[in-house]
């Protein structure tokens, strides 16, 4: 019985495979263009209670423990378990809350923590700081004061790993009202590459030097972020791109599907009174993209000549509701039918008594993207997440 299962499951993928390869061939043929076969058949939805402002989500890599982190002050993460049994998503269960800590074991206050990824044994947070007072009338004038980071702190103990902060330049340290980053709109995603090497992050909002305030609020203008890029394990900081979000769209997250691929998770809101008004989910390719590292803003320079993160909308069923504020993605267990999973979930900007909305998908077919400029037949999503899955399970034994 057990062998048949196994045969019937490997048709299953051959079939995925099959499909995925002729459709993407077809496509090129056709029309001449990288096709971007990424579909998201949904499982369902889970509505569970006990979390307070769940803002980010991140995959174990082994059978069905995840890690959510909270936006409260008071940093914490949570440990989740996630049932996908029966190739049906069942339930979604807390099982611990853990405290970040700052170098000397005290807990860590003022914290806005908005993404997390795993790294063995460890989990890397990023936070959007602290402000001075915020005037709604004068937005850029409100400026960085602290506790902004990207660090590693130990699963086990919510201990911070000391020297384990990521470099960042100036322009993310320091703020004025003409330059630097915008109140509550930073590091808000976080993921890290199948290989483990690389760490990527990104402003939600443009720097002040990148995109005018009078840009932004008018209605019409797309907003030019950086995505930032990290070597690991040094934690320097290699190369940083240039994002543009939809208009009116700010970026939530990122998820790695390789060392160039990507999954963006945009939202759009209103600035008055917070409501989500847009969800978009894009494949998106750093290959080809300029590295802006040295430019000092985009104001002064414009962005001719520079060449653009690649972006491919992906279509799929998810749940909008001007309360449903999706902020955190990440790849999940592979089903028993072979097929991997991912999940998105929602930030209930309220205490443990409200719902959090976790919403999963299986990703049908294997998305391959075959693109003649780049000459290489890629697996994507599905081979990315396994690769995932392998790594953080092989180093899950050492402290990094």
């Amino acid at each position: 019985m057990i062998k048949r299962q196994e045969l019937e499951r490997s048709l299953k993928k051959a079939f995925y495979y099959s499909t995925a390869i002729f459709s993407s061939l077809l496509t090129n043929a056709l029309f001449g263009l990288p096709s971007y076969s990424l579909t998201l058949q949904k499982l369902g939805d889970q509505t569970p209670t006990g979390f307070s402002n769940f803002s980010g989500i991140t995959y174990s890599g082994s059978g069905n423990t995840y890690y959510g982190i909270s936006d409260d002050p008071d940093g914490k993460f949570y440990t989740i378990t996630i049932d996908v049994s029966g190739n049906a998503f069942n339930s979604v269960t807390k099982t611990a809350t853990t405290t970040l800590k700052d170098s000397v074991g005290d807990a860590l206050t003022n914290t806005d923590a908005e993404g997390i990824a795993i790294l063995g044994n460890n989990l890397f947070v990023s936070t959007e700081g602290s402000y001075t007072a915020l005037n709604p009338l004068q937005f850029d004038n409100s400026t960085l004061t602290g506790d902004l980071f990207i660090r590693s702190f130990q699963i086990a103990t919510g201990d911070p790993n000391l020297g384990s902060d990521l470099a960042l330049v100036n322009r993310y340290t320091n703020s004025t009202s003409t330059n630097g980053l915008r109140n509550n709109l930073a590091f808000e995603s976080l993921t890290i590459s199948p290989t483990q090497d690389r760490l990527f992050s990104a402003v939600e909002a443009p720097l002040k030097e990148d995109q005018t305030l009078a840009s932004l609020l008018s209605g019409t203008a797309k907003s030019l972020l950086r995505i930032l890029q990290f070597d690991l394990p040094s934690g320097n900081a290699s190369a940083e791109y240039l994002y543009e979000t939809e208009v009116g769209f700010g970026l939530a997250d990122l998820l790695a599907v390789d060392n160039n691929k990507l999954i963006a998770l945009e939202r759009r809101a209103n600035p008055i009174n917070g409501a989500v008004t847009g969800i978009g989910v894009f494949e998106i390719s750093l290959m080809g993209a300029t590295d802006i590292s040295s430019n000092t803003g985009l104001t002064a320079s414009g962005t001719s000549g520079i060449t653009k993160v690649q972006k491919t909308a992906i279509t799929f069923d998810i749940p909008l509701s001007q309360t449903t504020n999706f902020e955190g993605l990440t790849f999940g267990e592979i089903l028993a039918d072979g097929r991997t999973t991912i999940f998105f979930t929602s930030d209930n900007n309220m205490d443990e008594a409200a719902t959090t909305i976790f919403t999963g998908y299986a990703v049908t077919p294997v998305p391959f993207d075959f693109s003649p400029t780049g000459g290489l037949l890629t697996l994507g999503v599905i081979a990315g997440a396994r690769h995932i899955r392998k790594k953080i399970k092989a180093k899950s034994k050492s402290e990094l």
